[in-house]
């Protein structure tokens, strides 16, 4: 879920497995859109471009691999960038833990 508050999106960055839906809810008490561009204006061949008003959500599906940036044609400022189809990292894996001196131990 992105949250559209404060005139941003949150969070700002999002990894997403191809094909995941994502919701957007606008929180804030102006007018939003969702729309794939950047600095408040839609990408050529832009597959999404929705208005959201204040309380109002969508859904977007993300069904192609790669980065996808998200604005808002209203406020030029808000951005998200969308990573869909990074892997992410394998359940159970351990992760590195810190060792004296501030490095990762191995």
């Amino acid at each position: 879920m992105v949250i559209l508050e404060g005139r941003s999106f949150q969070p700002a960055v999002l990894s997403v497995p191809v094909g995941a839906t994502v919701t957007f809810v606008n929180r804030d008490p102006v007018g939003h859109t969702v729309t794939e561009g950047a600095n408040g204006q839609p990408a050529a061949n832009a597959r999404v471009d929705t208005p959201l008003a204040p309380g109002a959500t969508t859904t977007v599906t993300f069904a192609t691999a790669g980065t996808v940036e998200i604005t808002c044609r209203i406020h030029p400022r808000m951005h998200l960038t969308v990573a869909v189809g990074v892997a992410p990292p394998a359940s159970g894996a351990p992760a590195p833990s810190p060792s004296s001196g501030g490095r990762y131990g191995y």
